[in-house]
């Protein structure tokens, strides 16, 4: 009769373990010098995961850094907009597994501000208007594929007289923890399927 209360009780434990919720915060905060990225994660609003990463222009072993210091303002446009498209042919390349992740995601704030300036109007109208783009149809695909408990809040500041280019995103969702378990083995095997594949071959 013991042994059957242990394992009612084990059962239940485990059973509101994969069924709460893991909250993750990411902020990223984006200068002309500078990238700070903070992770955190929360369980039960414990906080038992922090990571804070730093990458700026002082550190020349940064292989980012070497590649992006030297380009201008507009350069650094041409080839975010490059790299915006890149993102999103890959993302229609994994569709489903995409999907699959966003539609088990809740958001509860979702905050992307940008200020930009090339000290030239007609480039910076054209600069904020990509900008704005891309942020319109990544967050009208996130409201569309996850669950949204907040109002997306977003905007792009033109600076017509200077050149600078700044922006941060704040971002909170959750997702329950046997739903995270399962996205990462359904990862893990697209993964090995596809290196059998290409071993076939």
């Amino acid at each position: 009769m013991v042994l059957m209360w242990i394992i009612f009780i084990l059962v239940i434990i485990v059973f509101l373990f994969f069924y709460s919720n893991m909250y993750f915060s990411f902020r990223f905060t984006y200068t002309s010098h500078q990238l700070v990225c903070t992770i955190e994660i929360y369980l039960y609003r414990l906080r038992i995961f922090q990571q804070e990463i730093k990458l700026d222009d002082n550190n020349e072993d940064n292989e980012i850094w070497r590649i992006w210091k030297d380009k201008s303002l507009q350069e650094l446009i041409d080839v975010f907009q490059a790299d915006c498209r890149n993102v999103f042919q890959k993302m229609g390349d994994l569709n489903c597994f995409v999907r699959s992740i966003f539609q088990k995601i809740s958001v509860h704030e979702l905050k992307w501000f940008t200020h930009v300036g090339t000290g030239e109007a007609s480039t910076t109208g054209l600069a904020a208007g990509s900008i704005w783009a891309f942020k319109e149809v990544l967050v009208g695909f996130i409201s569309n594929q996850s669950k949204i408990y907040c109002k997306p809040k977003i905007g792009v500041h033109p600076y017509f007289q200077f050149k600078c280019i700044q922006s941060t995103f704040n971002c909170i969702v959750s997702v329950k923890i046997g739903q995270a378990i399962h996205v990462f083995l359904k990862a893990m095997r697209k993964t090995s399927f596809r290196k059998e594949a290409a071993f076939i071959k």
